[in-house]
């Protein structure tokens, strides 16, 4: 992969479509991805913007670039949106995802009256 000239890509972290548990499905892929991401960093390198680029292109890495492909992993509850963005908020100060994932799934659901 270092070697193709591809510098980064977009990882899509969401279940395209209608269905079932959409979005716990999405904090999953979140997870996992994250996972992937702290256990490679020789390989990965998380991007959010230029600098990222610029430093995975220097350091022979791929740029990850994680998103969704369409909103139905909200399923209609857009206070979802601060449990999605917490997660990936945790992860990125370096915090464990899992421990991010649990915090904020709980403040949603407490939120909700779950």
């Amino acid at each position: 992969m270092r070697n193709c000239g591809v510098t980064a890509m977009h990882v899509t972290v969401n279940l395209p479509g209608n269905g079932q548990d959409r979005f716990e499905k999405t904090i999953e892929i979140i997870t996992a991805t994250e996972h992937e991401l702290t256990a490679h960093p020789e390989v990965f390198i998380k991007v959010f913007g230029s600098a990222q680029l610029l430093q995975a292109k220097l350091t022979h890495r791929a740029g990850i670039n994680m998103g969704c492909q369409d909103t139905t992993m909200l399923e209609g509850d857009l206070a979802r949106l601060q449990v999605s963005f917490t997660t990936l908020a945790y992860a990125s100060a370096g915090r464990p995802t899992t421990a991010a994932t649990g915090w904020a799934m709980a403040a949603w659901k407490q939120q909700m009256g779950a």
